[in-house]
């Protein structure tokens, strides 16, 4: 098994695609890594972001009013870092959790249905009352669990 250990900084995902094209010049791996769908993820990413991204790195980018991830252990790094942070702004920040495995098809469905609940919040000005009749309504629609949380920063 060949193994490609990969840190965030200072690695493109074009940097990332092309290490992986070159580490591995056997077209065995090559092939392997086109079937397990490690390139088109690549590929995928690229239309979308620089480089992989770290909330820790990006959180002093704005003032978020909701924060999405897609694997629980990303959801625990956020809330762990907000409750760590001085919360100067004593802004109200909704986490939310839509658990999606990484790969094409469950990307697609994730994304659209994340982009649904998002315009859900945002087209209620008061989801702070009612984000449980949201996430209930969205369960029950999608058959999908969200976690969430409400933090401050």
């Amino acid at each position: 098994m060949h193994c490609l250990v990969l840190y965030f900084e200072p690695c493109s995902l074009g940097c990332i695609g092309r290490l992986v094209s070159l580490k591995f010049d056997t077209l065995t791996v090559f092939i392997s890594y086109k079937r397990n769908g490690i390139l088109q993820m690549l590929k995928r990413n690229l239309s979308v972001k620089l480089a992989p991204q770290r909330w820790q790195d990006n959180a002093g980018d704005g003032v978020f009013d909701v924060v999405m991830t897609f694997e629980e252990k990303v959801f625990d790094s956020v809330l762990e870092d907000l409750n760590n942070r001085e919360q100067s702004l004593m802004k109200t920040i909704l986490v939310m959790n839509l658990e999606v495995k990484d790969n094409h098809e469950e990307a697609a469905i994730g994304g659209r249905l994340a982009l649904e609940l998002c315009q859900e919040i945002e087209g209620n000005e008061t989801w702070e009352d009612t984000i449980d009749d949201i996430v209930a309504g969205f369960e029950k629609q999608h058959r999908r669990k969200l976690v969430y949380s409400i933090s401050f920063y």
